[in-house]
């Protein structure tokens, strides 16, 4: 028993003994003693890529720029009006206003038929001994015959021979007619036809005693003149009538 027990001691010691020279012997990292084998840790990295930058969309708005309109000043000049009011019917020297010695018959005619109507009467041209000639028209307006009348010639008066024009006029109040004050017609004061026609002259008429007449000279041929009440400042005209009388 003895002997068994030291046999195995010696066994023992002498595998201790070859495993010391084996590893001395070979000090290689890659040597394998008795089928161990060393195997190195495998290091595994991970590595993890950052994500690629995404690109940056960026959106500039830009502000609209509202542009105020200048506002348009126009200035307009409106030339001043000298538009002489249309003339009146009136009793003077040189006619009648609306209608003037020389005028065309039939234009004054016209005229005269717009603002009384038709004529009462037209003569048409006609030979008046009484009258200056050669040839002689009369034309009345108004209510009543020779109340409101005109005369026309051919004669060489206020236009060249041979041309029919206006050359006279009367009117002895009966027809109403529209007279721009203090103009004259019947009614009026002497007072006032002094004033308006300072150089008149009074006196009394041939033909009909008692009867006192007034005259405004014109230049030329042509006069003013009709018969009054009297000559005292508050008598009254009583007819009115203008350029070249005659006997008709």
């Amino acid at each position: 028993m003895v002997e068994t027990g030291g046999s195995f001691k010696k066994l023992t010691v002498g595998l201790a003994l070859m495993l010391f020279i084996a590893a001395c012997g070979d000090d290689s990292s890659g040597s394998t003693i008795f089928g161990t084998s060393t195997t190195a840790a495998s290091s595994t990295t991970s590595t993890t890529a950052a994500p690629a930058p995404t690109a940056s969309s960026t959106t500039t708005t830009v502000a609209a720029t509202t542009t105020a309109a200048v506002p348009t000043t126009t200035t307009t000049t409106v030339a001043p009006t000298t538009t002489a009011p249309p003339p009146s019917l009136s009793f003077e020297t040189g006619g009648l206003g609306i209608a003037q010695f020389g005028d065309d018959d039939d234009a004054v005619v016209a005229t005269f038929t717009a603002l009384f109507g038709p004529p009462l009467r037209d003569t048409g041209w006609i030979e008046e001994v009484l009258c200056p000639g050669p040839l002689n028209r009369f034309v009345d307006f108004g209510v009543v015959l020779f109340d409101f009348q005109l005369m026309f010639t051919t004669g060489d008066l206020f236009s060249p021979a041979g041309v029919e024009h206006l050359y006279s006029y009367r009117y002895n109040g009966a027809t109403p007619v529209t007279i721009n004050p203090p103009d004259l017609t019947v009614g009026t004061k002497v007072s006032e036809l002094q004033a308006l026609h300072p150089g008149v002259v009074f006196q009394e008429n041939p033909f009909l005693p008692g009867v006192m007449d007034y005259f405004v000279a014109a230049p030329g041929s042509a006069q003013l003149y009709g018969q009054l009440t009297g000559v005292n400042p508050g008598d009254l005209v009583t007819s009115v009538q203008g350029g070249i009388g005659c006997g008709e």
